[in-house]
């Protein structure tokens, strides 16, 4: 395969890990098969059992780095593994045995062949996630969230929520990852979408969890807080039709008080609803500074994502030029 030829690329695979004693050891062990080159990270998302105690044993510590992150969050044990290394690529995949490393590595192959910024595991397409999952709204959210972050990003995902994704390092790196749980690969995602990165989704196989083994996702809680994350991101990098909207909904009240206001007026010869005729002036002019200050936020940021995506390019080239020099 092409990633074997690659020798002096440097990948690096992070795991977070939260109580997953019974999972973690083979996930590492499966990783390393199938990339024997690869450091392995595994950050112990403060977890309750043993699952250090399993990493550490199958870990290569000479290479291998195992963190120990206080702040439970998928996000925030993300973030502490991208801080530790200046890899060249970076291969995201859960503790539980459910993404497969021969699938991995395939990604991998495909963002170097294509020089693409980002590869993601999509398990909906192959309907391998309907085979495994036994939670239905699972199913439903992923789906749901998907599509509202294809909306949002102006970019078609199939998978947002996927735990196993391929990443270039200086996409990796231009990312904030400022979320703390589940919202990083929504974050991912939106990031991308933002600095024009190319994303690709190729169907892989989801596996059964091994016994004792459970999602720590819960539908509603981190669902709500993946929708608002994107959203609320959606309003940073994309300010206009935030403010335009508001600035219509503004108007909209403006003119229908200010239609009653005036007809009561020519009907009676008097205002009878002065309250009525104040608000909807007031509302008349929050819509126009609505418009003003959406016109002046949205030239502010296509100026600043110009800027991202100018810093982006020229991270992608230096990388570009390192994995020629490495054929």
């Amino acid at each position: 395969m092409l990633s074997d030829s690659f020798s002096n690329i440097f990948v690096a695979v992070v795991i977070p890990a939260y109580n997953e004693e019974k999972s973690i050891a083979n996930t590492v062990r499966d990783y390393k098969q199938h990339l024997p080159a690869a450091k392995i990270i595994v950050i112990d998302n403060a977890s309750d059992d043993a699952t250090a105690r399993q990493a550490s044993a199958t870990l290569d510590l000479d290479c291998d780095i195992l963190l120990h992150e206080c702040a439970r969050g998928k996000g925030n044990a993300i973030r502490a593994g991208v801080s530790r290394v200046d890899a060249d690529v970076f291969i995201f995949t859960d503790g539980d045995l459910t993404y497969p490393a021969a699938d991995a590595k395939k990604l991998l192959d495909l963002l170097l062949t294509e020089r693409v910024d980002m590869v993601v595991g999509d398990r909906v397409s192959s309907g391998a996630y309907d085979e495994q999952n036994r939670r239905r709204l699972h199913g439903f959210g992923n789906v749901m969230v998907s599509w509202i972050v294809s909306r949002l990003a102006r970019q078609e995902y199939h998978d947002v929520l996927s735990g196993l994704r391929v990443v270039s390092g200086p996409l990796a790196r231009s990312v904030e990852i400022g979320s703390n749980g589940f919202q990083v690969e929504t974050e991912f995602n939106l990031t991308a979408a933002y600095l024009r990165a190319q994303v690709r989704e190729i169907p892989i196989r989801y596996n059964e969890r091994q016994e004792g083994s459970s999602s720590k996702l819960k539908t509603f809680r981190d669902g709500g807080q993946i929708l608002k994350f994107a959203l609320s991101s959606f309003a940073a990098h994309y300010p206009v039709p935030v403010f335009a909207a508001a600035a219509a909904i503004s108007l909209a009240v403006c003119l229908f008080w200010g239609w009653l206001a005036i007809s009561t007026f020519l009907e009676l010869g008097f205002m009878p609803y002065t309250p009525t005729a104040v608000a909807a002036a007031g509302f008349g002019i929050l819509a126009v500074q609505l418009a003003i200050s959406g016109i002046l936020m949205g030239m502010r940021q296509a100026e600043s994502r110009r800027q991202g995506v100018i810093r982006f390019r020229a991270l992608k080239q230096v990388w570009n030029a390192r994995l020629d020099a490495n054929i």
